[in-house]
């Protein structure tokens, strides 16, 4: 929406993300191949997939995977620009994220997370 933008918390991944990440990518590339329809995405009714969206999902690896181009974050939410302005100059501290499930979801728009395929919990 006009006026608004994306709230995240990033996140700086350890070597056993980013280890992980590859090793992932390496056992699903056999799978995987480029040119996708809209037809692989969920939808709300009437609802089309962006141009923009199956771009990003399409050139995904290997522009934002790996080393200095992974973005690990925590999406928060929407917030006017002046909220997110605020809340960037508030100060914050850092805090450690440990996941305790590994799940793959179906996209939608924006690359979001919209339907639960498969989850696997982490060893603690």
């Amino acid at each position: 929406m006009p006026g608004q933008g994306l709230a995240v918390i990033l996140l700086r991944p350890g070597p056993q993300v980013l280890a992980f990440q590859a090793a992932l990518l390496a056992a699903i590339t056999p799978f995987t191949g480029s040119g996708g329809t809209p037809a692989a995405f969920v939808t709300d009714p009437g609802e089309s997939i962006s141009r923009s969206t199956l771009d990003w999902v399409d050139g995904y690896v290997p522009a934002q995977i790996g080393p200095g181009r992974y973005t690990a974050h925590i999406t928060v939410g929407f917030a006017t620009l002046d909220d997110l302005k605020a809340i960037e100059a508030e100060p914050f501290d850092a805090f450690t994220v440990r996941p305790s499930a590994v799940a793959v979801y179906q996209l939608g728009n924006s690359g979001a997370a919209r339907e639960l395929l498969k989850a696997w919990p982490t060893p603690h």
